[in-house]
């Protein structure tokens, strides 16, 4: 007769081939080794004595060690903002699928009137109209690209450029 070496003889379920038990019943009973014992005195203290010296975990955040206040990443800031202010409406729309948009642009700066809750739409348009640019050319109020004219004056200056005459 063959014995199975895949399963534990106790409860007839898997393990590990070359273990004795299954990891469910390998601690039952007298096989753990503080089975029926009671911890003496002495261990009761060295534990009591060992837990006093731990450091305990900092209740604020500018008391553990490695704080870095102002000089967190970015990252770092988002992160804080997430956790100070659980998600609200849209300040604009009321749609409920908001973001946190830091108005000075500073992640760093949680504080409450800095932060403005808008809806994904309105977090764009806001810092598209900050960023936009106007034509670099005189009496246009276009808005510019990323060359400082609007696309009507670069085909010109383009044409220009082909035929010779610079600006």
């Amino acid at each position: 007769m063959m014995i199975d070496r895949t399963i534990c003889p106790d409860c007839h379920g898997p393990k590990y081939r070359y273990a004795r038990y299954c990891a469910k019943c390998k601690g039952i009973g007298a096989r753990n080794p503080m089975y029926g014992r009671q911890q003496t005195a002495e261990t009761r203290a060295k534990i009591a004595a060992r837990a006093a010296t731990r450091e305990r975990p900092a209740s604020r955040p500018e008391e553990h060690p490695r704080w870095r206040g102002d000089n967190a990443s970015v990252g770092t800031g988002r992160d804080r903002a997430r956790r100070m202010y659980p998600l609200q409406p849209c300040e604009i729309c009321g749609s409920i699928r908001a973001e946190r948009h830091h108005q000075d642009e500073n992640p760093l700066n949680n504080s409450r009137e800095n932060i403005q809750f808008l809806c994904r739409r309105h977090h764009k348009q806001t810092h598209a109209a900050r960023h936009r640019r106007e034509c670099a050319a005189a009496d246009c109020a276009r808005v510019a690209d990323s060359r400082g004219l609007c696309s009507m004056h670069y085909q010109r200056v383009i044409a220009a450029e082909r035929r010779g005459i610079s600006r």
